[in-house]
């Protein structure tokens, strides 16, 4: 059957719908399947979302999950979408600024300590997600409070010019980071007895005593030691160990002025020794000093580190009972500035 060419236009414009149709309903198609697929991808940023949500800590405050995993683990964060990353940073940054732990980013973690001082235990974390806990950085803070809040400005100068030479105790001034290392010349065990027996480390090198305090050059020289002799020596011989060793230093030093502190106190229940023992062999110091060799320099720095039984007081022992926490040493520093720094603005000793 032959058609004309009207009714082949008309049969050309139908088939043309028939296709057009067709066309929108592949679209429709792929459009849902679209859909589909983006409420699947949606579904799953959710979730990763929800992965953030926070969680209730034991003080009632409450912390991302990804960061308490990160704290607790030490791995970074987990990967997810962007939207995803950027909520926990923002989370958690928010958490920081309540003064919590805080973390940096969700593919490099690093965790810092809050800066409370009243915080016992920090968490800190490396550059690697990998977590410890460490009390120093709140020792450190609350020693820096402490000094900037007790020392002025004269009396810091003056102790940049001193250097402080003893024993273990002696070395809490270094180790807690109160002064620095160049102004400490101590080690563990020693005694006036036994210093020349050790060499210290100065400028890269170790050093007997006086050599050591020959390159440091101090104005100051304050001996803080004697722990380690009570038990060991009588007082005379105590006393002319002493001679011995300032007159060394003097040779050395000519001009440095040299000062023996007073042998600090221990606790009540320490067995190690008794307070009564430790005055007596400061008290016999301090009268040999002032007969013999007034030029010699002592310094009590027990006032405000004994309580009403003569003993020390318990906040202030590192937990032996002999050594100090680093609050004792703002004491100690305070004692020197105000019986040896010119025109001392410390103030009193608690």
């Amino acid at each position: 059957m032959f058609l004309n060419a009207d009714k082949c236009r008309k049969l050309a414009g139908l088939l043309g719908a028939v296709l057009l149709l067709g066309g929108c309903g592949m679209i429709v198609d792929q459009t849902q399947s679209d859909l589909v697929s983006i409420t699947q991808t949606t579904g799953t940023s959710s979730a990763a979302v929800t992965q953030t949500d926070t969680t209730p800590t034991a003080d009632g405050r409450t912390v991302p999950e990804s960061t308490t995993s990160e704290l607790t683990s030490g791995s970074s964060a987990a990967e997810g979408s962007a939207e995803a990353s950027q909520t926990q940073t923002t989370t958690t940054t928010s958490q920081s600024a309540a003064g919590t732990v805080k973390t940096s980013s969700a593919s490099s973690t690093t965790a810092t300590a809050s800066s409370s001082v009243s915080s016992s235990t920090t968490v800190s974390a490396s550059d690697s997600g990998t977590s410890s806990q460490t009390t120093a950085s709140t020792a450190k803070t609350t020693v820096s409070t402490t000094r900037s809040g007790k020392l002025s400005e004269s009396d810091q100068a003056f102790l940049a010019d001193c250097v402080f030479v003893g024993d273990s105790i002696c070395s809490g001034l270094s180790v807690y980071k109160i002064l620095p290392a160049k102004n400490v010349v101590a080690k563990g065990s020693v005694g006036v007895r036994s210093i020349f027996d050790y060499t210290f480390k100065v400028n890269g090198g170790s050093y007997g005593v006086v050599q050591a305090l020959t390159l440091l050059k101090p104005k100051t020289v304050i001996f803080s030691m004697g722990m380690n002799d009570i038990n060991m020596t009588t007082k005379e011989k105590y006393c002319e160990n002493y001679k011995n060793l300032l007159t060394k230093v003097q040779a050395a030093l000519p001009n440095a002025k040299l000062c023996v502190a007073s042998i600090t106190p221990i606790t009540t229940a320490s067995k190690f020794s008794t307070n009564t023992k430790i005055d007596g062999y400061n008290a016999a110091i301090r009268d040999y000093l002032a007969a013999n060799y007034p030029s010699w320099h002592y310094v009590n720095v027990a006032p405000g580190l004994k309580n009403e039984y003569n003993a020390l007081r318990s906040n202030y022992t590192s937990g032996d009972g002999i050594h100090l926490a680093p609050a004792a040493y703002q004491v100690i520093l305070s004692q020197v500035c105000r019986q040896l720094a010119p025109s001392s603005g410390t103030t009193a000793a608690n």
